[in-house]
C-alpha cells in the first residue's frame, strides 16, 4: 500500500473528507460531495438531476440554515420607514 492510500484510509476511519480533511458526510464533505456529483454528471452525460438523492437534500438543508441565520437577526433589526437623509424625497422638499 502506498503512503497516500494509508493516509486516505486514516482520514476515512476518522470520519474526515478525503480531499480537504473537513468533517465528512460519507466519504467527502458537502462541498466535495457536490463537486463529485457534478463531475460524474458531466462525465456520464446525465441531464436529469435526482433531486431526492442525499446530496441534494443535505445541500438544501444547509442553504436554508445559512439563509435563516444570515437574514434572521438582521432582517428585523433597525427596520424603519424613514428614508436616508440623502434620498430624492428629502432633497425635493416633500
Amino acid at each position: 500500500m502506498s503512503r497516500q492510500q494509508i493516509h486516505m484510509l486514516r482520514k476515512r476511519a476518522r470520519g474526515l473528507c478525503l480531499t480537504c480533511g473537513a468533517p465528512a458526510i460519507g466519504v467527502y464533505c458537502l462541498k466535495h460531495t457536490i463537486a463529485a456529483r457534478e463531475r460524474m454528471r458531466r462525465k456520464l452525460k446525465y441531464h436529469r438531476r435526482l433531486r431526492k438523492s442525499p446530496s441534494y437534500i443535505l445541500e438544501q438543508q444547509i442553504r436554508a440554515r445559512r439563509r435563516a441565520k444570515n437574514t434572521g437577526g438582521a432582517r428585523w433589526a433597525g427596520t424603519t420607514s424613514r428614508r436616508p437623509a440623502g434620498s430624492r424625497a428629502a432633497s425635493n422638499g416633500h
